[in-house]
């Protein structure tokens, strides 16, 4: 993949108690039903998936997606 080519930058919904809340995450790799890794849109560290649950490995975050 070029370097220019653009990021793929897709929706999540944050896991938490209350409202629901949603956060565009840029992806590196994803497979639907296996997972995959990005970059963490709170605190920029490596997040990743099995299935659709997101975790970062540096803040906790907990994410479900992408919401397609």
């Amino acid at each position: 993949m070029s370097s220019d080519a653009p990021k793929p930058i897709l929706k999540f919904k944050i896991i938490q108690d209350g409202p629901d809340e949603f956060v565009d995450m840029e992806v590196k790799d994803f497979q639907f039903k296996k997972g995959g890794t990005g970059i963490c849109p709170k605190c920029g560290g490596e997040t990743k998936a099995v299935g659709h649950d997101w975790t970062c490995e540096k803040c906790g975050l907990r994410l479900n997606g992408p919401i397609f």
